[in-house]
């Protein structure tokens, strides 16, 4: 498993050295087989997703703040789900 907080990762290496925490959103996806988002931190707003799909081994992005809008997650080759409504 691999972690990354654009916000918390310095604490977070701190108190987790053994979980593996890259310094950035591609490096993190890198090889996935799939991507959960649990915060909505700008520097996931603005992530290029095909950019994302190509680095990923696998093909799902699961979406815990709905962030994404769906039709433009459909452009990739990402599976997409997210949780409740769409804002």
């Amino acid at each position: 498993m691999t972690v990354y907080d654009p916000e918390g990762i310095k604490w977070a290496r701190e108190i987790k050295p053994a979980v593996e925490m890259p310094s950035g959103s591609y490096d993190a996806g890198k090889d996935g087989d799939a991507v959960v988002l649990f915060t909505e931190w700008d520097a996931f707003h603005i992530l290029d997703l095909k950019k994302l799909a190509h680095v990923m081994k696998g093909d799902v992005l699961v979406d815990l703040r709905n962030i994404y809008n769906p039709s433009k997650v459909m452009q990739t080759r990402l599976i997409y789900t997210s949780v409740g409504e769409i804002q």
